[in-house]
Protein backbone atom coordinates (compact mmCIF):
# COMPACT_ATOMS: atom_id res chain seq x y z
CA UNK A 1 0.00 0.00 0.00
CA UNK A 2 2.04 3.33 -1.33
CA UNK A 3 0.97 6.12 1.45
CA UNK A 4 2.69 9.20 1.09
CA UNK A 5 2.16 11.18 4.64
CA UNK A 6 2.84 15.43 4.43
CA UNK A 7 3.85 16.50 7.89
CA UNK A 8 6.36 19.33 9.23
CA UNK A 9 6.94 18.02 12.45
CA UNK A 10 7.61 14.23 11.41
CA UNK A 11 11.09 12.32 10.23
CA UNK A 12 12.00 12.61 6.79
CA UNK A 13 12.38 10.73 4.17
CA UNK A 14 11.29 7.22 6.17
CA UNK A 15 10.98 4.30 4.13
CA UNK A 16 9.21 0.85 5.77
CA UNK A 17 9.91 -3.16 4.26
CA UNK A 18 7.08 -3.37 6.17
CA UNK A 19 3.63 -5.49 4.72
CA UNK A 20 0.85 -3.26 5.64
CA UNK A 21 -2.58 -3.09 4.39
CA UNK A 22 -5.50 -0.47 4.73
CA UNK A 23 -6.07 -1.58 8.12
CA UNK A 24 -2.90 -0.85 8.81
CA UNK A 25 -3.16 2.65 8.28
CA UNK A 26 -6.90 2.62 10.16
CA UNK A 27 -4.61 1.32 12.75
CA UNK A 28 -2.24 3.84 13.24
CA UNK A 29 -4.86 6.03 13.40
CA UNK A 30 -7.02 4.40 16.38
CA UNK A 31 -3.72 4.39 17.98
CA UNK A 32 -2.90 7.95 17.56
CA UNK A 33 -6.07 9.63 18.66
CA UNK A 34 -6.73 6.62 21.38
CA UNK A 35 -9.71 4.50 20.23
CA UNK A 36 -10.62 1.38 20.35
CA UNK A 37 -9.40 -1.31 16.83
CA UNK A 38 -12.07 -1.75 15.02
CA UNK A 39 -12.49 -5.46 13.34
CA UNK A 40 -9.69 -6.03 11.29
CA UNK A 41 -7.67 -3.19 12.80
CA UNK A 42 -7.25 -5.16 15.74
CA UNK A 43 -4.62 -7.77 14.17
CA UNK A 44 -3.34 -5.47 11.97
CA UNK A 45 0.15 -4.19 12.22
CA UNK A 46 0.34 -0.16 13.03
CA UNK A 47 2.88 2.22 10.77
CA UNK A 48 4.56 3.75 13.79
CA UNK A 49 7.50 2.84 12.95
CA UNK A 50 6.89 5.74 9.97
CA UNK A 51 6.99 8.00 12.27
CA UNK A 52 9.59 7.86 14.60
CA UNK A 53 12.30 10.07 15.07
Amino acid sequence: MATIVVTSDGPRGVRSNRPYTHSSLLRTLEDAWGLRPLCEAARATSMTDLFMR
